[in-house]
């Protein structure tokens, strides 16, 4: 984990989000790389948000909202957000881990609960609201969010390379703004896991903001 926080402040990210840390041991070591490196942390559900305490001047609120309750294999499922001062004004920022097609297959209205709820939540917390998603669909062939009031990473610049090793050639992980924000993407990329060797199976997803 201190390797994450440590190319973060090598490469200027002052954002990092993350699902499927949750519980201990893992959390702990989130926390502490955050502490160490200074930036604001919070844990929730299975989702966590870490913003850059030298970029943000005030950490203003926090939240989980809970959408799906655990079962079939996945934890409980929802909204972990942050919203932050910073010199553009408020930011606010989410993670969230939609279901996978398994699951899915058992919870069939899962997924489309979920992604209403991330729309909402985008609204209310605009016009500078982002989020950091594992949707575990391709973003290449599907509107992963299932509106046009969110606009992911990979639509706005045109290219969905594979954010997962090992797996299927697929764009499941995506960062997204409010379509109708002050913000847009300049540019996004994937490291493939044996560059910062981070022992995990999705690849890092870095991404550049412009907020006018």
């Amino acid at each position: 984990m201190n390797t994450l926080f440590d190319h973060a402040r090598q490469t200027g990210n002052v954002v990092l989000t993350g699902t499927e840390a949750g519980t201990d041991p893992t959390a702990s070591l989130i926390k502490q790389a955050a502490s160490d490196k200074e930036f604001y942390c919070y844990i929730a559900g299975d989702g966590w948000v870490c913003i850059d305490k030298r970029w943000a001047t005030k950490k203003v609120n926090t939240g989980w909202h809970k959408v799906v309750d655990s079962g079939s294999g996945h934890s409980a499922r929802g909204v972990t957000w942050m919203t932050v001062d910073t010199p553009y004004g408020q930011v606010s920022v989410a993670a969230m881990h939609l279901l996978t097609a398994k699951s899915s297959e058992q919870e069939p209205n899962a997924n489309g609960r979920l992604q209403d709820a991330a729309v909402s939540w985008a609204k209310d917390h605009g016009p500078l609201s982002f989020i950091g998603a594992d949707v575990n669909a391709n973003d290449e062939t599907k509107n992963v969010w299932g509106s046009k009031d969110v606009t992911t990473c990979w639509d706005e610049l045109g290219k969905w390379p594979d954010t997962h090793e090992g797996g299927p050639d697929a764009t499941i992980d995506v960062f997204t703004r409010l379509t109708s924000g002050s913000a847009t993407f300049t540019a996004a990329k994937v490291l493939p896991d044996a560059d910062l060797q981070l022992n995990a199976d999705h690849k890092l997803i870095e991404g550049t903001i412009k907020i006018t």
